[in-house]
């Protein structure tokens, strides 16, 4: 399974997590709610669009992760400051059961 559905109070399925290669940790592509993504349905080749942007601060330095999902393939943008800035990775399958 390559994304795992999360859901609200009400049993809606209200977003799709997956494990980021360069992060090494969860993200989230929401799916309802007031900042969504379109998703093509398709669990194990996923697109969803527009791309995420994850950005923070560690030790006081910028970090940023900006990535595609298409079609189960993790397109890292150039403005990543990660490792795969640039690369195009498959979707790893999803951590938890």
């Amino acid at each position: 399974m390559k994304l795992k559905s999360l859901h609200n109070n009400e049993s809606f399925v209200v977003g799709y997590s997956f494990q980021c290669p360069g992060c090494d940790c969860l993200h989230i592509f929401y799916v309802r709610g007031n900042v969504t993504w379109t998703f093509d349905g398709n669990i194990e080749l996923p697109t969803f669009d527009p791309s995420l942007r994850l950005d923070w601060k560690e030790d006081d330095k910028p970090q940023c992760c900006h990535l595609t999902l298409t079609k189960g393939k993790i397109k890292y943008h150039s403005d990543s400051t990660l490792k795969m800035s640039g690369q195009i990775l498959d979707l790893l399958d999803h951590p938890s059961p």
